[in-house]
């Protein structure tokens, strides 16, 4: 079973993207700070850690397992944590 971590993933449209990944047989972990979105949108089955991007230490510890990151999270919160 693949791992996958989505950034920003509490967002309508990014939950979709989550949604086809479960459902493709991936176990997928979720980072979101709920800046832009709701946990609502967040599917059952994913593994949901809240925090920002910015936190470098818990970001780098969960890509550690992961075969795939897809990063949708704030781009401005990006540049600040590479």
């Amino acid at each position: 079973m693949s791992i996958s971590l989505v950034t920003g993933a509490t967002g309508f449209r990014v939950a979709h993207v989550t949604n086809h990944l479960i459902k493709s047989g991936h176990k997928v972990i979720v980072i979101d700070d709920l800046s832009g979105g709701f946990v609502k949108n967040i599917n059952k089955k994913a593994i949901f850690v809240k925090c920002t991007i910015l936190y470098k230490a818990t970001v780098l510890e969960k890509l550690k397992s992961m075969k795939n990151c897809l990063q949708f999270g704030n781009l401005n919160k990006l540049c600040l944590s590479i």
